[in-house]
């Protein structure tokens, strides 16, 4: 009984201003947005390593060994081993297209062995040598990096508590011009889709076209994440008396 009564108690406290709005029939609706930057600490590297033989089995083992011949090396230089994982793994047919049969079978004239390794890197700094590390010791490809942060649910709440803040600014000009003052909330909703932006920018020396030593690093730079918030909120207008 004690409990029902508190959740009576509850929902009386969140209706009565909305039904106060009702019967008034005043509100200002606004929307607030705020952005949170906050610096990387880890970072994503996607590593492919792809083979090709005329047999199967030949790829394969081509694959198993150079993917291996990589995990060392990363390992070697630092990266933990429960950092590397497997992100893709595929095998498919390689067709010889100048040589179709009178039946319109396109022969096969080998198999392509794709593995893909997504790297955990817990010190940005270190991305460049391990990109450098990595093409040199079996990956054939660097396919995309994307930065983090610790931080990032603070950061996101922050940037909620100042977009209701910077709806509430504008709400109050709002209401003053009108000649009027800002009452309670009526209701406040989040943006969905809006919210949970993560940006960042790479730069890197070697595609830079920057005349460098031929020995140079390759250079990976994160200019920050961005988290953003947007919300619309109603408030109740009422009279300045």
């Amino acid at each position: 009984m004690k409990k029902l009564l508190i959740i009576l108690s509850v929902l009386c406290m969140v209706l009565m201003p909305m039904l106060a709005s009702a019967e008034s029939g005043r509100t200002v609706t606004v929307s607030g947005t705020a952005t949170v930057m906050v610096e990387a600490d880890t970072a994503t590297v996607s590593f492919g390593i792809e083979t090709r033989a005329k047999e199967v089995a030949a790829a394969s083992e081509a694959n198993a060994a150079q993917t291996q011949h990589l995990k060392q090396a990363l390992t070697e230089a630092g990266v933990a081993e429960k950092d590397i994982t497997t992100e893709f793994y595929y095998v498919n047919p390689i067709y010889d297209f100048n040589q179709v049969t009178e039946d319109d079978i396109t022969p096969v004239k080998g198999y392509s062995v794709s593995n893909t390794l997504s790297i955990r890197v817990r010190d940005i700094t270190q991305i460049g040598t391990l990109i450098d590390k990595a093409l040199a010791s079996g990956a054939t490809s660097c396919n995309g990096i994307s930065f983090s942060s610790s931080k990032a649910a603070d950061a996101q709440d922050e940037a909620l508590v100042a977009a209701i803040a910077e709806a509430r600014r504008k709400a109050e000009l709002m209401a003053e011009a009108c000649g009027g003052k800002l009452g309670v909330i009526v209701s406040v909703s989040e943006q969905a889709g809006i919210t949970n932006g993560a940006l960042f920018n790479l730069r890197s020396n070697k595609a830079s076209g920057v005349e460098e030593a031929e020995d140079a690093a390759t250079e990976i730079v994160s200019d920050g994440l961005r988290y953003s918030a947007t919300v619309t909120v109603v408030f109740e207008l009422t009279d300045t008396e």
